[in-house]
């Protein structure tokens, strides 16, 4: 059987992660369809490596979430975006793959243009180690 490569391995757990929420996760090709709020966009785990062995593989993952509410539900929106962070805090590991968080930026846009209510559109910007 063919090996993961360190992006898939860490889409899919997020993804995995992400579906316990009980909200939507789709990604781009998704985005014409009907969708309720809130709901994430999980986009491909970009990839910068660095250090190639036989057996090791070593440089940088960043992994971007969309969350999509209704700006009149901004505690609930928070809540979800406080969990995304502890839930991408506490990743140490895909596969035989050691990860360090390395730095996570958060974005908060109020939306005005992209339906009849007003959203709140969160954008969430993990960086790891990949050891």
């Amino acid at each position: 059987m063919l090996k993961t490569t360190p992006q898939q391995a860490l889409f899919d757990l997020i993804y995995t992660q992400l579906l316990g929420y009980g909200i939507d996760v789709i990604d781009f090709k998704e985005l014409n369809s009907q969708l309720t709020y809130p709901f994430f966009v999980l986009r491909d785990v970009e990839a910068s490596k660095s250090k190639y062995t036989m057996e090791n593989v070593g440089g940088e993952l960043t992994v971007t979430i969309d969350l999509w509410n209704y700006a009149d539900d901004r505690g609930q929106h928070d809540s979800i975006v406080y969990a995304i962070e502890s839930m991408l805090t506490v990743i140490e590991s895909i596969e035989s793959y050691q990860l360090i968080l390395d730095g996570m930026i958060i974005k908060t846009l109020n939306d005005i243009k992209n339906s009849d209510r007003q959203l709140l559109h969160t954008v969430i910007i993990a960086t790891y180690k990949l050891f």
